[in-house]
């Protein structure tokens, strides 16, 4: 019996450790199969990462399109109104040129006689050169007067005044 026995025990032995085996087996092939399912998963979290990545890649060329077009449309705006800004300060400076050529030329001024004779000694309106006027004015502004009182004053009108006076503070 003791030979029986050991065949037995042989047996089992032999039938234990192939069901150890198959076992271990079966684990390594879940673990290595679980592995790569992993790996899988990882791949595809690394490509939807890197579609995230060109989508927003995508909206940031879109948006930035978007910014030179717009860039563009105000830079033609401020030249355009550069241009006008221009224009209208061309108009103005011949329109000053016009209203001081007036001004200089005796026969377009009308002052009542009995007024201009009066003040003479405030500086008469048209017998001053048009320096002489503006340092005139200079000089009753910076002594507090108004451009109404200034104009009384002169025998000039208040938008000449306060012409000389505006452009006084340009410079």
């Amino acid at each position: 019996m003791p030979v029986g026995t050991i065949t037995l025990n042989s047996g089992v032995g032999y039938a234990l450790g192939a069901l150890c085996l198959a076992m271990l087996s079966v684990g390594v092939l879940r673990y290595t199969r679980d592995r790569r399912a992993g790996a899988r998963d990882l791949t595809r979290e690394q490509r939807a990462r890197l579609r995230d990545q060109q989508q927003v890649r995508q909206a940031m060329e879109e948006l930035l399109a978007q910014l030179e077009e717009v860039t563009r449309r105000i830079d033609t705006d401020v030249d355009t109104r550069f241009a006008k800004l221009e224009g209208l300060l061309r108009a103005a400076d011949e329109r000053i040129r016009v209203l001081q050529k007036s001004n200089d030329a005796p026969a377009v001024r009308q002052v009542d006689p009995p007024t201009a004779g009066a003040n003479s000694s405030e500086g008469g309106g048209q017998a001053e050169p048009p320096e002489a006027r503006k340092q005139r004015i200079y000089e009753l502004v910076d002594a507090g007067a108004s451009a109404i009182t200034i104009a009384d004053r002169l025998h000039l009108p208040v938008g000449e005044v306060e012409l000389i006076l505006n452009l006084r503070r340009f410079r």
